[in-house]
């Protein structure tokens, strides 16, 4: 007699992959959120990137206390080094990658679980709340579209590209050998990852509700530059990166407009900086036809890339100066 997969679903590992470096003031918080999970099957990976404050020593503890958690200790190199690591390591059925500056709702595992198995997915995933110091404010993000297609074009839209909300099933990932860029340091890992996770996904499901706790007064955390000048230079790169990708696999026609809506947002401030402003041309050109149609862009942004498209630099320089959109944030 064949078995109903759910029933034996009970019995199935996530493995909870935490890179840990510096943050000894929020790890207790995020660890404990972990262990006091109505999933009670769970390997705890922490993964200290050679912390040089008590971030090694809070782990050593918990693998003490707690026989789900283990503690590693490795020279520092970045949470894609990190979260690779763990990933190296981990031998759960399902994988999970959390901040360790954030924590997660009791039934966070048990919530993403049930409807991943339910609707026989490999990426489940949640809303979350923004946890300010004085306020604490619910997040939706992105929906399922009625195609993987239709998903992943919400995704490369989406204005987060988090992996902390998701939980992935272990084989897929294995599958597709999916892991983390080593030659990206910070800001955008998650971005590389998930664009190429949800492009060989057939199935994803979402809970619409807020089970994560993104924690917004670790003011150190790099994920809090998002708006700066580097930040959006790699992110440009990440997208250029992406778009050789899908052509390499065959689907660049399905994903080029989407993908160039999002180069155009972070090439948009090339033409706010003096020494890249008459570089703009050179950078993907073929993005130019959708920069008038592009949702991520402000219509006096759109003017002013429109005219240095077309050459007109000396319209768009007196337009530039006269509305000062240097201090206008994109």
């Amino acid at each position: 007699m064949a078995t109903n997969p759910s029933l034996l679903s009970t019995q199935d590992l996530i493995s909870v992959i935490i890179p840990v470096y510096n943050i000894a003031a929020f790890l207790p918080k995020c660890v404990d959120s972990i262990l006091s999970q109505t999933w009670s099957r769970l390997e705890i990976i922490l993964v200290d990137d050679g912390s040089t404050d008590t971030s090694g020593s809070i782990c050593d503890a918990y693998a003490r206390s707690d026989l789900r958690v283990t503690a590693y200790h490795k020279a520092n190199g970045g949470l894609s080094s990190s979260r690779n690591y763990g990933l190296e390591r981990a031998h759960g059925d399902w994988i999970s990658f959390i901040d360790s500056d954030d924590w997660i709702s009791p039934d966070f595992f048990s919530k993403l679980h049930e409807e991943a198995v339910c609707h026989n997915a490999d990426i489940s995933y949640c809303n979350w709340f923004f946890v300010y110091r004085d306020q604490t404010v619910p997040c939706s993000c992105f929906s399922p579209g009625t195609s993987p297609e239709e998903t992943l074009s919400n995704l490369i839209l989406e204005s987060y590209h988090v992996v902390w909300n998701k939980l992935y099933r272990a084989s897929f990932l294995e599958k597709f050998k999916l892991c983390f860029p080593n030659h990206i340091q910070q800001y955008e890992e998650d971005l590389w990852f998930s664009c190429r996770a949800f492009f060989f996904t057939e199935a994803v499901v979402k809970i619409n509700q807020p089970l994560y706790f993104y924690n917004r007064e670790n003011t150190q955390a790099i994920t809090r530059s998002y708006d700066s000048e580097e930040a959006r230079s790699i992110r440009y790169q990440v997208y250029c990166d992406l778009l050789v990708f899908y052509h390499e696999q065959g689907a660049g026609d399905v994903y080029d407009a989407p993908i160039y809506w999002r180069i155009l947002q972070e090439k948009s401030w090339m033409v706010l900086q003096p020494e890249s402003f008459y570089a703009f041309n050179e950078t993907v050109p073929e993005a130019n036809q959708h920069i008038l149609d592009n949702p991520l862009l402000g219509w006096k942004m759109k003017i002013l890339m429109w005219l240095v498209a077309h050459r007109g630099f000396f319209a768009a320089r007196i337009a530039l100066s006269l509305s000062r959109l240097g201090r206008t944030k994109v």
